[in-house]
């Protein structure tokens, strides 16, 4: 079903906006003739929907739930400050993604979201403020 329903289809005509945006801009009239170009920096959701909308796993007691970094959840559990080592890099998220093993890696399909203009998903370290 992800083929018919799934992030790529719902998100690309939309990334694909998005993207038109930044190249090609909207024009306005004010005073004078302007285009003005939009570039997104960040994709803002809760966690759940984050990890949804971004091809990662969506249950928090999975191995390696967070999109931010690639610690197994017994990990996760007793850490108490981030270890840059297991930071996800846009190399280890390409590996991971060749892996095709959602319970090794966590991620569940290659993210429709990194076809964005200078936007990537492991560089959208927005957590939800409300739970976090």
């Amino acid at each position: 079903m992800r083929s018919s329903y799934g992030n790529t289809r719902i998100f690309a005509p939309f990334i694909d906006g998005l993207n038109k945006l930044q190249s090609e801009g909207i024009r306005v009239t004010h005073s004078k003739y302007k285009v003005i170009k939009l570039i997104p920096i960040v994709l803002l959701g809760d966690n759940l929907g984050l990890n949804g909308i971004m091809g990662f796993v969506e249950c928090f007691v999975a191995n390696h739930y967070c999109r931010i970094c690639k610690a197994h959840r017994n990990e996760m559990a007793t850490m108490h400050t981030a270890n840059p080592d297991m930071k996800r890099t846009k190399i280890n998220y390409e590996t991971d993604c060749l892996i095709k093993n959602e319970s090794a890696t966590g991620i569940k399909e290659i993210s429709i979201w990194n076809k964005l203009k200078g936007f990537h998903v492991v560089n959208n370290p927005v957590v939800d403020i409300m739970h976090d």
